[in-house]
């Protein structure tokens, strides 16, 4: 009886593992893929992580800091500035400290002078976040289109979008966000090639 119960969760334990392997090879595969639709070069993409990273260190320590809430996205070295500052100094020091962070090419800045926004409204921006990049990536399957190449950030029920695709890309985009509920506003920040 004893052995049966070791046998038993021996092959419980082998069929879990067994489970993962599929997993891990289509999660490489897809990785590939991802890379290979990417229209960044990986150095730009490492790039990209590491001036956010850089960027939130640079205002993490101002005095007034927990007075703002500042979300920092950087897409092929360009950073987006959204959220809500105490003063216009706060928004523009910040603007000012993130040009001075190494590769940046530029910055947009839409920071409001405003209370930090509420938990709920942050919650509604990832909501509406989430559903537009479903209604992008539903439309991978068309000619023309692929949602790896479309950045989305949400704001105050604004919808920013970044990214390096053709004009038809574009206005492929924006039609779709403009089907998605919640949004108060499109703000395309694309990078026509």
């Amino acid at each position: 009886m004893k052995n049966l119960k070791i046998i038993i969760g021996s092959l419980a334990m082998l069929l879990t593992l067994n489970a993962c392997a599929p997993a891990l090879i289509a999660g490489g595969v897809g990785a590939g893929a991802l890379g290979v639709n990417e229209r960044r070069t990986s150095g730009v993409l490492v790039e990209d992580q590491s001036i956010e990273v850089k960027a939130q260190h640079k205002i993490k320590d101002y005095p007034d800091r927990q007075k703002a809430h500042v979300s920092v996205l950087s897409y092929n070295q360009r950073v987006l500035l959204t959220g809500e500052v105490p003063s216009r100094d706060f928004g523009l020091r910040a603007e000012r400290d993130i040009r001075s962070v190494e590769h940046v090419r530029d910055v947009i800045n839409e920071l409001i002078i405003s209370e930090p926004a509420s938990v709920s409204s942050i919650s509604n921006d990832a909501l509406i976040t989430s559903k537009v990049k479903t209604a992008l990536t539903a439309q991978i399957k068309k000619k023309g289109f692929n949602s790896v190449h479309v950045k989305v950030k949400t704001e105050r029920g604004i919808v920013y979008l970044m990214g390096i695709v053709t004009r038809e890309e574009a206005d492929i985009a924006v039609n779709i966000v403009r089907g998605v509920s919640g949004v108060a506003e499109i703000v395309p920040l694309f990078e026509i090639q």
